[in-house]
């Protein structure tokens, strides 16, 4: 079955070193709070958004966005202490193609990202109207 997204070049490259072990590499993850639009989040208030970079060797990241039900941490201190517990129930999964930079310098005081992404991604997995 045909998955939204993955007919992507970057994809597809991707996921066929993915199937290789130890091919790529997670370089970075990060739980960032993400409120959904108005009327739509299921708790009401802002969830935990995983993002997950690999490192596949060229000049370009692959980026996997996963949303999840879980409350960002300000709202269930219980959580803010285990982030492993943050990313269990998965609502919606996207990628994006993460491009080198040319603002980027290693300069310490550099705000700059060394990689952009899109503010939209393809998505893997898309769920919506979670009630």
């Amino acid at each position: 079955r045909h998955v939204n997204g993955t007919g992507d070049p970057v994809w597809q490259r991707f996921y066929q070193m993915a199937l290789v072990p130890g091919e790529i590499q997670a370089t970075v993850v990060i739980d960032f709070e993400y409120l959904a639009p108005k009327g739509t989040s299921p708790h009401g208030h802002p969830t935990v958004e995983r993002m997950y970079c690999f490192d596949d060797g060229g000049e370009s990241r692959v980026v996997l966005h996963v949303h999840t039900l879980e409350p960002w941490p300000g709202y269930l201190p219980a959580l803010a202490a285990d982030p492993t517990t943050r990313a269990k129930k998965v609502t919606a999964i996207n990628f994006r193609h993460g491009t080198l930079n040319p603002a980027y310098t290693t300069h310490k005081m550099n705000p700059e990202p060394k990689f952009l992404q899109g503010a939209r991604g393809l998505p893997l997995v898309a769920v919506s109207n979670w009630q």
